[in-house]
C-alpha cells in the first residue's frame, strides 16, 4: 500500500516535470520567434539605409566630370546590384514588422490569418525583379506599371485603410503602432518622388553613352541628381525615425 502511494507520487512528480519542460520548450521557442523577427527587423533596417546611402554616393559619381563614360558605366553596374538591397528591404520590412507586432500580441482578432500579409508582397517582389530585369522592354513596362499600382494600393491601405480599421476599433493598436504604419506610407511616398524625379537621368545618361560627354548632358545629369536629393534625405529621415519609435515605443 505503502508502495503503491510513493509509485503515484513519482508518476505524479514524473508528469508534472515533463509538463513543466514542454512548456519551457513552448516558451523558448516562442521568445526565439520573436528575436527571429527582430534580428531581421533590424537587418533589413540596417541594410535598406546602408544600401541606400551607397546608391545615392554612387550617383553622384556618375555626375563627375571627372570619370571616364567608362568608369562611370562601370558604376552603373554597381550600383544596379546594390540597389536590389533597399528594393528587396521595402518589400520585406512590411510583413516582417506585422510578424513582429502579432508576436507582441497585436492583431490577435485575425488568428493565422495574419500569415496571408505574406501574399502581396510576394507578388511586389515579382513585379519589381521584373521591372528591373526586364528594363526597356514592353513586359518591363507592364512590370514597372504593376509595381507602380502597388505602390499605390499599399499607401490607400496605410493611410485609409489601416485609419478605418483604427478609428473604427477593429484592430486594436497602439498610437506608436499606428504612427509605423503612416511612416511607411510616407517612405512609400518618397520612394514615388525619387521614382519621378529621377526619370531624366536614364534618357540623359543614354545620350553621354552614344554621343559622348557634353555640357548640355552634364547639367541634365547633374539637374535630375538635385532635383532626387530632397526626397532622399526625406527617406533616410522616415527610415531613423522609424526604428526609433520601434525602439522607444512613445506613449502619446
Amino acid at each position: 500500500m505503502v508502495f503503491n502511494f510513493h509509485r503515484s507520487i513519482y508518476r505524479n512528480l514524473e508528469t508534472h516535470n515533463l509538463i513543466f519542460t514542454l512548456v519551457k520548450r513552448t516558451k523558448l521557442i516562442f521568445i526565439d520567434t520573436q528575436i527571429f523577427w527582430l534580428t531581421f527587423h533590424v537587418f533589413i533596417l540596417v541594410y535598406w539605409l546602408g544600401a541606400d546611402i551607397s546608391v545615392f554616393y554612387g550617383s553622384t559619381q556618375l555626375t563627375n566630370t571627372k570619370n571616364s563614360i567608362e568608369t562611370r558605366l562601370v558604376i552603373v553596374k554597381i550600383i544596379s546590384f546594390v540597389n536590389w538591397f533597399p528594393n528587396i528591404a521595402n518589400i520585406l520590412i512590411f510583413p516582417v514588422g506585422i510578424m513582429l507586432l502579432a508576436g507582441l500580441g497585436y492583431f490577435t482578432e485575425v488568428g493565422k490569418l495574419i500569415y496571408l500579409v505574406w501574399f502581396p508582397f510576394l507578388f511586389w517582389f515579382f513585379f519589381i525583379a521584373g521591372s528591373i530585369t526586364q528594363r526597356g522592354t514592353s513586359m518591363g513596362k507592364v512590370y514597372l506599371y504593376l509595381d507602380s499600382l502597388m505602390r499605390i494600393l499599399l499607401i490607400s491601405f496605410v493611410y485609409i485603410g489601416i485609419s478605418f480599421l483604427y478609428f473604427s476599433d477593429v484592430i486594436f493598436i497602439e498610437d506608436w503602432v499606428l504612427l509605423k504604419f503612416y511612416l511607411y506610407g510616407y517612405i512609400l511616398i518618397c520612394g514615388f518622388g525619387i521614382k519621378y524625379s529621377y526619370s531624366g537621368f536614364a534618357p540623359a545618361f543614354k545620350n553621354l553613352i552614344e554621343n559622348g560627354p557634353s555640357i548640355e548632358i552634364e547639367k541634365k545629369l547633374s539637374a535630375s541628381r538635385k532635383m532626387v536629393k530632397p526626397w532622399v534625405l526625406a527617406l533616410w529621415l522616415g527610415l531613423v525615425l522609424l526604428s526609433y519609435i520601434g525602439i522607444s515605443k512613445p506613449d502619446f
